[in-house]
């Protein structure tokens, strides 16, 4: 098979986002889909109300990351395939926890 079309096609089954858990409490979703995962410029951190910028791949990989605890093994897990430009953004929001009152 040649080889170019082997990359493309592993390339293309990492195109949708994988979502994981971060811990109990918290939904995660990578973001930037392989082979050119883009960048987006904010910084871990960020948050739009909803979702927070958790960790990126920018200077360490997915690997290391878990090693540092910055990410779950779950996340971990869902990462998918690399980047061979930019890096992927790793978000996570709250999961809303009610409890019963009375």
């Amino acid at each position: 098979m040649n080889i170019k079309l082997l990359a493309i096609l592993s390339s293309l089954a990492s195109i949708a986002a994988a979502d994981c858990d971060q811990n109990t409490l918290t939904r995660c979703n990578w973001h930037g889909s392989s082979p050119d995962c883009g960048n987006d410029g904010r910084a871990v951190g960020y948050t739009d109300g909803t979702w927070t910028l958790t960790a990126t791949t920018q200077y360490k990989d997915h690997t290391d990351l878990m090693e540092a605890h910055a990410i779950s093994e779950d996340c971990y897990n869902d990462y998918g395939a690399g980047c061979w430009g930019g890096y992927k953004r790793l978000w996570f929001k709250r999961i809303m926890m009610f409890y019963a009152v009375g």
